[in-house]
């Protein structure tokens, strides 16, 4: 006997079987079976993150259950507890990656036990779970690094080159790599020097003043055949759906990263440099002088200042080191 749950938060009305009866007892829905429709939702949609982050999750499921069904019954707090251990130890996944996967496994069984009228919510296992992430340290260049970066000698044009320049275009707009990945010449203002796109992540329209500095180095991108389709970082072509835009985005943020880790050694700069440390490196460098955090806030495309005040809590430790000097 099959049983079919129907996903009223779609536009339209969806059945999926999800489990068959078997033996005595009610029937219960496969998770595996919703997770795999839930993600080509997720690819009609174009949101490769979020795809992306579920692919992992059935792939760890799959290698922890050995077997490719899990009744939405066998989902109790013992397996959860279980599970997480086989991330830590088995996998080797740090903390904050397991809080990732296990808040995205509890959303999705959320759903279903939403969805499904023979599943009372309260017996939702994940009702009785909470997550933390740890604080981790938060790797950023002071501007002595950033022109020691700079002056680097590199051929122009290599991947090198265009690497340390979307590095630096970073850590003087605070862009997420994925927005610059994706520039195009329309959204630049050469009159009023910004920059107005939407955000990948949060969907977010942003506009960012440029320096002087940044928009040399976007000049110096600019030619005859730059159309305002064009991308202004030569890492990308151009893709027909947003899907393929991120997958895109996800393995050349993968490239420049491996680049970043060269021109650190090459440089001299002792940290693990990435992609992201240019964004946390234009943050910290605004409230070390002084800047409003709220004006950060807005500049980073924050929704919550709380998520800015990490920066602040930065520099007071700075600030607290240089103290510790007199003592």
């Amino acid at each position: 006997m099959n049983l079919y749950l129907s996903f009223s938060h779609w536009n339209h009305d969806i059945s999926v079987r999800v489990s068959e009866k078997s033996g005595a007892g009610e029937p219960s829905p496969d998770f595996l079976i919703y997770l795999s429709f839930h993600m080509k939702q997720l690819e009609k949609e174009g949101r490769y993150s979020s795809f992306r982050m579920e692919r992992a999750l059935k792939g760890k499921l799959l290698r922890f259950r050995k077997s490719s069904s899990l009744p939405v019954s066998d989902i109790t707090t013992d397996f959860i507890k279980q599970f997480e251990e086989f991330l830590i130890y088995e996998v080797g996944n740090s903390h904050n990656t397991v809080t990732e996967c296990l808040k995205t496994f509890g959303k999705l069984v959320k759903d279903i036990y939403s969805s499904e009228e023979g599943l009372n919510c309260d017996d939702n296992p994940f009702n009785r779970i909470r997550f933390t992430r740890c604080q981790t340290e938060r790797c950023y260049l002071s501007e002595v690094e950033i022109n020691r970066l700079m002056a680097l000698h590199l051929t122009k044009n290599t991947p090198l080159w265009h690497s340390r320049n979307l590095f630096y275009m970073e850590c003087y707009t605070g862009l997420r790599i994925g927005d610059l990945l994706s520039l195009k010449w329309k959204n630049y203002d050469a009159g009023t020097k910004t920059v107005t796109l939407t955000m990948h992540k949060t969907h977010r329209q942003i506009t960012v003043p440029l320096t002087q500095k940044v928009v040399s180095v976007l000049e110096s991108y600019r030619d005859l055949f730059s159309t305002s389709d064009k991308y202004v970082f030569p890492f990308l072509k151009l893709h027909d759906t947003s899907f393929s835009l991120g997958k895109a985005i996800c393995s050349a943020t993968g490239i420049v990263n491996g680049h970043l880790k060269t021109l650190a050694l090459r440089c001299g700069i002792e940290k693990n440099l990435s992609s992201h440390a240019g964004r946390h490196t234009f943050a910290t460098m605004l409230v070390t002088k002084g800047a409003n955090i709220y004006d950060v806030k807005e500049l980073l495309g924050h929704s919550d200042v709380k998520v800015t005040q990490i920066y602040a809590r930065i520099t007071q430790e700075r600030k607290q080191a240089a103290i510790s000097l007199l003592e």
